[in-house]
C-alpha cells in the first residue's frame, strides 16, 4: 500500500467480504478481522507519522491520488500518459507545475491535501460534463488492461530488454505478446473451470477485480498493472494442469468450448488496437543517449540521439535535448534547426519554445529570442 495506495481498494472489499460472511458468528470472528485490520495498518503509521510532522495534515499515505486522478481521467487523457497540458513532464516539475495552477485557480496557498481535493474535484467536473466521453475512455483503458502489450511511460521495455539474449525470449511482441497475452488468457480459463469456489479463491477474485478497478480508474501501464500477474500465474497453473490430467475423459462438446473460449481470448489479447507494437525505438534510443549524457559521455550521446532522429525524426524529446547538447558547446546552427522543426510538430509544449528563445539569446538574436 506505501507503494501502491490503489490496493487500499482491495483492503476495503476484503473487510466488507470478511464481515458478509462471517455474519452469523460476527462475534467470535471480530477479534480476527481487527488483528487483520490493525496488521494491516501497523506498517503504514510510520508513514502517516512523518506526513503529519511534515505538513500538520493526517494523510495516511500520500496526498497526490487527486492529481493522478485527473491525469488519468481529464478530458483529453488516454489512460496511459501521465502528462497534462501546461505541466513539465519531469517529477520536480510537474509538482510545482500542478500545485501552482491549483493554488491560481483558487486565489490562495494550499496544503497537499486541499491541493489533492482540487484536482480531484477539477477531474469529476470534467467527467460529468461529458460522460460518454469518460466511458470511451473507460473502454479503452479496459481494452489496454487485458491487452498482452506491455505499455511504458518511462522506459520502453522492449528496447532494454532486447539488449540481451534472454529478455529476447522472455519478452517479445512478434506472433504473441509474450507472456501477458498468453498468461491472461489462461488465467481467465483456469479461474472460469474451478469447480469448487471455495473462499480463498473467491479472496483472489476479489483481489483480481479491485486491482483492475484500481488500475483503470487511472493509468494502465505495465508496471501499475504488475501486481495483477502474481494470481493469473496461479490460475493459469491451474488450467494447465486441468487440461493435462482431465483433457482424455472431458466430451467433445466440453473440449470444443474450452478450445473456443481460449482461442477467443488469446485473440483479443494480442490484437494491437492502437498499433503499439508498430511503434519504433526511438524512445529507448533517447534514453540511452540521456544516460550517456547525464554519465558525460557526450561523444555517446550525441551518437543515440542522432539514432533517435533517424528513426523517428518527429521525437519532441530528442529535438530538444539533441539541440541543448549542440548549444552546451557552441556549435551552432544545428541547435536553431531542431528547435524550429521541434515548435512546428503538434505535440510541442512550452519548453521547446524556451530552449528556441535561450540558445538565440547564446548567439546574441535578442529580437528572436524575445
Amino acid at each position: 500500500m506505501i507503494a501502491r495506495p490503489t490496493i487500499g481498494l482491495f483492503v476495503v472489499f476484503l473487510i466488507l467480504y470478511l464481515v458478509y460472511i462471517n455474519r452469523k458468528k460476527f462475534q467470535t470472528e471480530f477479534k480476527k478481522i481487527g488483528l487483520m485490520v490493525l496488521c494491516i495498518c501497523l506498517p503504514i503509521l510510520p508513514v502517516t507519522a512523518y506526513n503529519y510532522s511534515q505538513t500538520s495534515e493526517i494523510i495516511p499515505i500520500a496526498a497526490y491520488g487527486g492529481i493522478n486522478f485527473y491525469i488519468g481521467n481529464y478530458d483529453g487523457a488516454d489512460g496511459v500518459s501521465a502528462v497534462i497540458p501546461g505541466v513539465r513532464p519531469d517529477w520536480q516539475g510537474g509538482k510545482e507545475d500542478t500545485k501552482r495552477i491549483a493554488e491560481k485557480e483558487m486565489g490562495r496557498s494550499l496544503s497537499e491535501s486541499e491541493q489533492s481535493t482540487y484536482w480531484f474535484g477539477k477531474t469529476v467536473n470534467d467527467v460529468s460534463s461529458d460522460p460518454l466521453r469518460w466511458l470511451g475512455l473507460l473502454r479503452s483503458k479496459i481494452r489496454l488492461l487485458i491487452n498482452g502489450f506491455e505499455l511504458s511511460n518511462n522506459f520502453d521495455f522492449y528496447y532494454f530488454a532486447h539488449q540481451t539474449t534472454l529478455m529476447k525470449i522472455l519478452l517479445h511482441r512478434s506472433l504473441l505478446f509474450f507472456p501477458f497475452g498468453l498468461l491472461f488468457a489462461l488465467g481467465v480459463l483456469g479461474y472460469s473451470i474451478q469447480r469448487e469456489k471455495k473462499t480463498k479463491q473467491k479472496i483472489l477474485l476479489i483481489y483480481m477485480l479491485t486491482t483492475a478497478v484500481s488500475i483503470v480508474m487511472f493509468l494502465v501501464t505495465a508496471r501499475y498493472r504488475l501486481y495483477m500477474v502474481p494470481p493469473l500465474i496461479l490460475f493459469a497453473s491451474y488450467a494447465i494442469i486441468h487440461f493435462k490430467n482431465e483433457w482424455k475423459v472431458k466430451n467433445i462438446s466440453s473440449k470444443v468450448s474450452y478450445i473456443i473460449i481460449f482461442l477467443g481470448l488469446i485473440l483479443y489479447c494480442n490484437s494491437d488496437y492502437n498499433d503499439y507494437s508498430k511503434t519504433t525505438d526511438a524512445h529507448g534510443l533517447h534514453t540511452t543517449a540521456s544516460i550517456y549524457n547525464k554519465l558525460g559521455n557526450l561523444d555517446s550521446a550525441s551518437v543515440y540521439y542522432q539514432k533517435a532522429l533517424d528513426v523517428d525524426s518527429n521525437q519532441i524529446e530528442t529535438l530538444n535535448d539533441y539541440a541543448l547538447l549542440f548549444a552546451s558547446h557552441n556549435i551552432y546552427p544545428k541547435p536553431f534547426k531542431l528547435l524550429e522543426h521541434a515548435i512546428t510538430l503538434p505535440n510541442k509544449n512550452f519548453m521547446t519554445h524556451y530552449n528556441l528563445g535561450y540558445v538565440y539569446m547564446q548567439v546574441d538574436k535578442l529580437d528572436e529570442a524575445k
